[in-house]
């Protein structure tokens, strides 16, 4: 599910700036540690932990920006605005906009790293 029809993972221009074998490694490693920090953020939402929502969307932000992933790290960015202002209502918004971009680009790398 593109956002402003840009790509969730933008695979073209990160094999451009590594090679093809470097950004495969990039993105799995980024489903590895991204998972978590995912996980970690719906415990947050849940517990109504600011600082950890902030925290965790920060991280999440990071992890989408390194694979080229900018229409989720944008939403992770909204996030951790929502989480700063301590907003619950944004917060929980913000969340459930990440949370599906975040399934759908799990999916896009999947299928990305099973072509390779």
């Amino acid at each position: 599910m593109p956002v402003d029809n840009q790509p969730l993972f933008d695979y073209a221009s990160l094999e451009e700036d590594l090679d093809a074998e470097c950004a495969a490694e990039l993105a799995k490693s980024f489903l590895e540690d991204a998972t978590q920090v995912v996980e970690r953020l719906a415990q947050a939402v849940s517990s109504k932990d600011k600082e950890a929502v902030r925290a965790n969307a920060h991280k999440l932000r990071g992890a989408c920006r390194s694979i080229n992933a900018l229409p989720v790290e944008r939403e992770s960015s909204a996030l951790e605005d929502a989480a700063v202002s301590g907003d619950w209502t944004r917060i929980e918004s913000c969340f459930s906009s990440v949370r599906p971009l975040y399934e759908t680009l799990v999916k896009e790398i999947q299928n990305y790293l099973n072509k390779g």
